[in-house]
């Protein structure tokens, strides 16, 4: 009970006009991809321009298309081991951040500061800010 074929949804998504069929599409329109399943998802968006998604199990890939776009939805673990790295990398800019704060509060009270410190204080600071960006 494999099934292997396209699923052909209404344009509101709410029924399922079709269900392991097989598509057809024009085979002169280029297609850049190796795989039987996305070379026809490709060329059925491409020449449709609705939405296509197709799915490699054997590969563990999902690639949604639109017309000429393309987008590879990547493996939820590596997603997942990116967030942590970023949220680490994040965690010890602040930390640092914050040591050159204490710093700079120190060298203020010894009348010491340098233009050096101070800009040394914002570099970090603008290092937390896009390390936070880029998490959000």
């Amino acid at each position: 009970a494999k099934m292997d074929g396209a699923i052909v949804l209404s344009s509101d998504a709410k029924r399922i006009l079709y269900a392991n069929t097989q598509l057809v599409p024009d085979s002169m329109i280029p297609s850049f991809e190796t795989g039987t399943r996305h070379k026809t998802a490709e060329r059925v968006a491409k020449q449709t321009g609705q939405l296509v998604i197709s799915i490699s199990q054997r590969r563990n890939i999902i690639t949604i298309y639109r017309g000429n776009w393309k987008y590879i939805i990547r493996d939820v673990s590596v997603i997942l081991a990116k967030a942590n790295q970023a949220l680490s990398t994040l965690e010890k800019y602040r930390s640092v951040f914050q040591q050159s704060l204490t710093n700079l509060s120190a060298l203020e009270f010894e009348d010491l500061v340098t233009l050096t410190d101070v800009t040394t204080v914002l570099q970090r600071s603008q290092m937390v800010n896009r390390i936070a960006w880029e998490i959000e």
